[in-house]
Parts: structure tokens; C-alpha cells; sequence
């Protein structure tokens, strides 16, 4: 129960953790209109998890949507960071985690929602990767993570839906900032070096 409404995720970990060898954990997050059981099935990040040894959950939403920072007329103010909140609580209570190595990514508004997610709760997500969705307008503009979060951003630039270089979200799904200045969000609030090291990678 979180925020007065019964809420579900879905978890794998792997057998034979202890709480002397305590395992990862990564948060996945569906997209808009998205479950988790479709995203486990989509990602095969379980399949994944029993190679690597690590514990995935996979959150439900509520309208297959999570609050991420933008402003969307349909949307409903639901506590999603709380419901996150609580779910580490017990996933961390009831088995082996090891706290230092709590990770969260997702896909679109899962990936908004991952930015969302690692500003308000940097003391407990290490680092994210974020996948075709960015920070959004106006949140950027309080944005303000207490501590470091590696981050790890997959936006393609010619993407029709969430664009590259920000503004409107296709769909009336409200605004994004550009990646770029996204990116030069992380590094500031990091305190890393400013200027990034560029490379291409191969098409195959």
C-alpha cells in the first residue's frame, strides 16, 4: 500500500543470494499505456537477471502511466516516487539487496520517470539508463538531485516522438528538454568534467 491505494510490482531474485552476498537491483519501468508484464516481456531483463545475478522489479503504474515532471492535462497527481519509495523499503527488507548498486531504468514515459525517479531519490538509486525519454518541462527547472547519479542516455536524434533536441512530446504528452542539456543537467548536478568525450559507434 502506497500513498492510500494498493499498488503491485513484479520481482525476480536470483536463488542462493544472501544477505553476506547481496545482490543488485534494477527498477524497470513500462512506458505510457504500458504494463509491467509486457515490459518483463519485452526487455527478457529476468532471462538477464538469472545470468548476472541481480533482482529486477518491474512496477505497475496507475492508468499505465507514471508522473514524470510534465504537464499533461489527462494525467492524475499520483505519488509515484512514494510508491518507488516503498518498494525499496520492502524489496530491501524482505531480501538480500545490496543498497549501494540500486538502478532504475525504462522505456518513454518509463524513461522520464526514471530521470524523475533518480532526482528525488539520489540517495538511493546509483545510477540510471534512461531509453528514448528525457527530463521534462518545467521540471528540469527544480531539479535539484542531493547527490550523484551515473547516468547512461539512449535518445535517438531522429526520434518522431520525443525529440532530440526538445520541445513538444508527440501526442500532447507534454514537453521535454533538449538531450543535450539534459546531459549538461547530470554533469553539473555530478560535478563532473564539462566537456564530454564524443565517439561513434559502429553500425553493426
Amino acid at each position: 500500500t502506497a500513498g492510500g491505494l494498493e499498488r503491485s510490482y513484479l520481482l525476480y531474485v536470483p536463488p542462493g543470494a544472501t544477505r553476506d552476498a547481496p545482490v543488485p537491483l534494477v527498477l524497470v519501468f513500462h512506458g505510457g499505456t504500458g504494463r509491467a508484464a509486457q515490459m518483463a516481456r519485452m526487455t527478457r531483463f529476468t532471462a538477464l537477471a538469472r545470468v548476472e545475478r541481480f533482482a529486477v522489479a518491474y512496477p505497475e503504474g496507475i492508468g499505465e502511466n507514471w508522473n514524470d515532471g510534465r504537464i499533461v492535462p489527462s494525467s492524475e497527481a499520483h505519488d509515484h516516487i512514494g510508491f518507488s519509495r516503498t518498494t525499496l523499503d520492502i524489496v530491501t527488507a524482505l531480501h538480500p539487496i545490496d543498497a549501494k548498486r540500486i538502478f532504475a531504468t525504462g522505456i518513454s514515459n518509463g524513461a522520464f520517470f526514471s530521470h524523475y525517479l533518480a532526482a528525488h531519490l539520489s540517495e538511493r538509486i546509483a545510477a540510471i539508463a534512461p531509453v528514448v525519454g528525457g527530463i521534462a518541462d518545467p521540471f528540469h527547472e527544480t531539479m535539484s538531485p542531493a547527490n550523484p547519479v551515473s547516468v547512461f542516455v539512449l535518445q535517438g536524434t531522429a526520434d518522431p516522438l520525443v525529440p532530440y533536441q526538445g520541445g513538444e512530446v508527440a501526442r500532447g504528452r507534454g514537453r521535454t528538454i533538449s538531450t543535450d542539456e539534459a546531459i549538461r543537467l547530470w554533469t553539473t548536478f555530478n560535478d563532473t568534467g564539462p566537456t564530454p568525450v564524443s565517439g561513434v559507434l559502429p553500425d553493426k
